[in-house]
């Protein structure tokens, strides 16, 4: 798994309500889950939940302190797209999203701040 810095349009599909000048970006900072990969022998044993809630641990004590990014997103193959919503990932709900081989996925980090 890799996390490289990256940045989302979130269009009208997800309003960031506890900061209202927000919304007026064009795109808001983020991070991006990049190369994520389990061996094909390991695939069911938990091990990609695990990257993915290594990436967000990182994500929320590391990273978004220092830099101020907001969301954890991927862009993921079609057959992954429920291990994502498993892990907590949203669909970015744009007509451009649906229309894309690699659609994008997010999460809020400011919504898993409190656990």
């Amino acid at each position: 798994m890799t996390l490289t810095s990256c940045e989302i349009d979130l269009g009208d599909a997800y309003a960031v309500d506890d900061c209202p000048k927000a919304n007026r970006y064009a795109t808001l900072p983020a991070l991006k889950i990049t190369r994520l990969a389990v061996d094909a022998n390991q695939r069911g044993s938990g091990l990609g939940s695990v990257l993915v809630d290594m990436a967000i641990a990182i994500a929320l004590d590391e990273i978004a302190p220092a830099i101020g990014c907001r969301f954890l997103t991927a862009d993921v193959k079609t057959e992954a797209v429920d291990f994502y919503y498993k892990n907590g990932f949203s669909f970015l709900d744009t007509l451009e999203n649906y229309e894309t081989e690699h659609p994008a996925m997010f999460i809020d980090l400011k919504t898993l701040e409190a656990f």
